[in-house]
């Protein structure tokens, strides 16, 4: 029974030895498996208490010191949400203010539109992936960030 710090993982043929990872704090988790290097990571995750929106399709713009922000979902501590309008051009998700170097929630590949609902958390904003509006209008974003999920939805 590893601790959660190893990293060290093996493919057991048949499931024997059947060595598993102690969990002894209740939460959510973040686990990233390797298969390529045989590794793992197992993080306790803790959510962000505030996310902004900043971009030029976002009413803030690129100001990273006083982007738009997002709202807390009521009753869910993973959920953002955001309504109003958008114009032609690109946005991500910022943890932070003030700060390029930050972190943030992107979308899998550059210029990703509003139809794939997948986002990754990327540690100090590389690469830097945008999401992509091509219609301006109003528009409701919301965002899980357990899950690594956003709904765009025009309005």
């Amino acid at each position: 029974h590893p601790p959660l710090t190893s990293t060290a993982v093996q493919l057991t043929p048949g499931g024997s030895p059947d060595n598993k990872w102690q969990i002894t704090t209740a939460g959510a988790y973040k686990i990233r498996l390797d298969l390529l290097n045989l590794t793992i990571n197992i993080k306790q995750f803790t959510p962000y208490t505030q996310l902004w929106l900043v971009g030029d399709a976002t009413p803030a713009g690129w100001n990273i010191g006083s982007p738009t922000p997002m709202t807390a979902v009521a009753g869910d501590l993973y959920s953002f949400t955001w309504t109003g309008p958008m114009t032609i051009g690109e946005f991500k998700i910022p943890t932070t203010t003030g700060n390029w170097g930050c972190d943030y929630f992107m979308p899998l590949v550059d210029q990703q539109g509003i139809t794939s609902h997948l986002a990754k958390f990327v540690t100090a904003g590389n690469p830097d992936h945008k999401w992509r509006i091509t219609v301006a209008g109003n528009y409701k974003i919301t965002f899980n960030q357990l899950k690594e999920t956003i709904d765009i939805v025009k309005l």
